[in-house]
């Protein structure tokens, strides 16, 4: 057994990547709530421990053998999330909006629906595009310093309030997840839905799985093993 009642699903997620499809596809937030154990959650869904820790297990052992991103330096998981998120996120957005704009068009039944997935990715297009700033212009290389021993003054200090305004954009983010989620019934499609209204409602469900792991690797690889250099 490679994990315990007592172990967080942020710690599992971080250690065992192969998990997070389990913890996707049972809709367990392994990012922003990733400080729960797994006994807690157990608790509060209903879930066998013995059956989520044989699925766990299972996934682990299926999973071909690699490194984890909880053993490379973390200039390394700093380029990883520019390339792997950053770009994708700033891509994905406005497609998204121009399938929105393509079915009020269309004047498609489900406008109300339609009008609020619009005006939240409006909203969290904003905000997220500035934090995609920051990191790769402020955080990313502040780290880099660190990490090489080669600090400027008030970079740990720093470090911290960075750290603040991630959390801040990461608990933004999951209740955009949530709104989302909800609003789109679990992005379950009606009975009458177009190619395009297909199409938004997958692109909505992808967009929530990249934030998810885009969040989970900033808070629980990159700032929990760079917590040692913060000092507020």
């Amino acid at each position: 057994m490679r994990f315990f009642p007592t172990s967080t699903v942020g710690e599992v997620a971080a250690r065992f990547p192969a998990t997070v499809r389990v913890f996707q596809r049972r809709k367990v937030d392994f990012c922003c709530g990733g400080t729960q154990t797994l006994a807690g959650l157990c608790h509060d869904t209903g879930i066998s421990y013995e059956l989520l820790a044989v699925e766990l297990e299972a996934a682990v052992c299926q999973a071909p053998a690699r490194v984890t991103w909880a053993d490379r330096p973390l200039s390394e998981l700093t380029e990883h999330i520019a390339e792997a998120f950053h770009q994708p996120l700033r891509l994905e957005l406005p497609r998204l909006r121009a399938l929105i704009a393509r079915l009020q068009c269309h004047a498609d039944p489900h406008r109300g629906v339609l009008a609020v997935v619009g005006q939240e990715l409006n909203r969290f297009e904003a905000g997220l595009l500035a934090r995609l700033t920051a990191e790769e212009s402020e955080l990313f290389p502040l780290i880099d310093r660190l990490e090489a021993g080669a600090p400027c003054e008030g970079d740990s200090s720093r470090l911290a309030a960075l750290r603040g305004n991630a959390e801040a954009f990461h608990q933004d983010a999951a209740a955009t997840i949530r709104l989302l989620r909800a609003i789109t019934d679990g992005y379950v499609l009606p009975s009458n839905a177009c190619a395009t209204l297909r199409s938004l409602y997958r692109g909505l469900e992808e967009f929530e799985q990249l934030m998810q792991l885009y969040v989970h690797l900033e808070t629980n690889v990159l700032f929990a093993r760079a917590a040692a250099w913060c000092r507020p």
